[in-house]
């Protein structure tokens, strides 16, 4: 891969010869990019600075490398000016980024993070480091390290991982990080680690199952995430490069302890349908209600719950005859079934019926936060009468479908 080395430059005056190491290697040099060119060897070279800046610096440095000018940055048009430059004159698509801060002036350091997030999302772009010179460091004669803040840029993506796992339910990303996490630690070391490669798979696992609604493999996946951290726990609380994985599993931890500790089918499946909804997955939100519902029916009855004839067949039959299911349930239970079939009927077919009657997406949106309210009300509340005639009732339904469809 193309590696690409961007530098900075700022004003003409201030610098001062120093003895720079990095990594293995030592120069004596006022200008610490010369330095880190030497050892990582780039394709090209891009240095940021305005028309103003100490050109003369990088000109007596290297043969070859591109200037990208940049306005001042003293009001907010500048900086809106300075990103636009940046993204339209360094090339960076699918290329290894090495970028050195030392000698940028003002801002530009911290608005330099906003670009490379831009350039790593948006451009395909790998960065690789992130280095500052610590001139500061010590008195005239010390060396100077040039070190690598690229820890800084990582930390931010993991709250960004953190950041999607809470406000959709998307732990693709988190996965990710685990897995190059692990991939960068020695070869050496990769049995005492392999905890952590354990973890990306079952993320990524999990993201799949809560994507698909898949109520039984969520939960599972959930348990061997918790079950493999809390193996490893003095690890995470000790080494502090794992400092991130920790905080990831105490927020995963709390949710899980949630989920897995319900002692019903029905109440889980109303939880990730609470859990949909408040991450916008309306139609997930309401398809799993539905199935909450009538999973709730069947569990008081002692019904197999997936009983496929019993879920669509029977009672699909049953609750469409209103007046018979109010006299086994409330009657509050009963409409809230028949208005959580209707709209999500209606949400399942993208609104194709209702093409001719303007949707009005926060009304309904409203109304399913209204239907989950009520769900959790009735089932704790006595909806179901006479539940052994209820059962019965239910059990000759079937036999009935059953001997249709013989006749058939």
């Amino acid at each position: 891969m193309e590696k690409i080395l961007i530098g900075t430059i700022g004003g003409k005056k201030g610098y001062k010869v120093a003895k720079y190491k990095f990594e293995d290697f030592e120069q004596s040099t006022e200008y610490a990019l010369e330095v880190i060119a030497k050892k990582i060897k780039p394709d090209n070279i891009y240095i940021i600075g305005t028309k103003d800046s100490g050109w003369e610096i990088p000109d007596s440095k290297f043969n070859k490398y591109e200037k990208i000018y940049i306005p001042f940055g003293v009001k907010e048009g500048d900086y809106w000016e300075t990103f636009d430059t940046l993204i339209n004159n360094i090339n960076v698509e699918n290329k290894e980024i090495y970028l050195d801060i030392t000698h940028g002036f003002r801002s530009l350091p911290f608005f330099i993070f906003t670009v490379l997030n831009f350039f790593e999302k948006v451009k395909g772009a790998r960065i690789k480091a992130l280095y500052y010179a610590n001139f500061e460091y010590g008195d005239e004669s010390t060396t100077k390290p040039i070190v690598d803040l690229l820890p800084v840029i990582e930390l931010n993506k993991w709250i960004e991982g953190y950041f999607l796992f809470n406000k959709y339910g998307d732990t693709s990303y988190l996965s990710k990080l685990l897995s190059k996490f692990y991939k960068n630690i020695p070869d050496s070391y990769n049995k005492d680690f392999q905890y952590i490669n354990t973890a990306s798979e079952f993320l990524a696992n999990l993201n799949i199952s809560y994507g698909f609604s898949d109520v039984t493999s969520y939960e599972k996946y959930l348990k061997d995430i918790k079950t493999n951290f809390e193996e490893h726990i003095d690890k995470l609380n000790t080494i502090k490069s794992l400092r991130p994985i920790k905080f990831l599993f105490d927020n995963i931890d709390v949710y899980a302890d949630t989920f897995i500790l319900l002692d019903k089918e029905y109440k889980k499946q109303l939880e990730l349908a609470k859990d949909y909804y408040h991450k916008n997955r309306f139609a997930q939100s309401i398809s799993m209600l539905r199935e909450s519902l009538l999973t709730f029916i069947l569990e008081e009855l002692g019904v197999e719950y997936k009983d496929k004839d019993y879920r669509e067949k029977v009672l699909g039959a049953f609750l469409a005859n209103h007046d018979n299911a109010k006299r086994y349930l409330n009657y509050d239970f009963v409409k809230l079934v028949n208005d959580v079939k209707r709209l999500r009927n209606k949400i399942d077919h993208c609104y194709i019926i209702d093409s001719s009657v303007k949707v009005l997406e926060e009304a309904e949106k409203n109304k399913i936060k209204t239907f989950l309210d009520k769900a959790e009300h009735l089932m704790r509340a006595n909806t179901i009468k006479h539940k052994e005639a209820l059962k019965k009732e239910l059990e000759d339904l079937k036999e009935k479908i059953e001997q249709s469809k013989e006749f058939k």
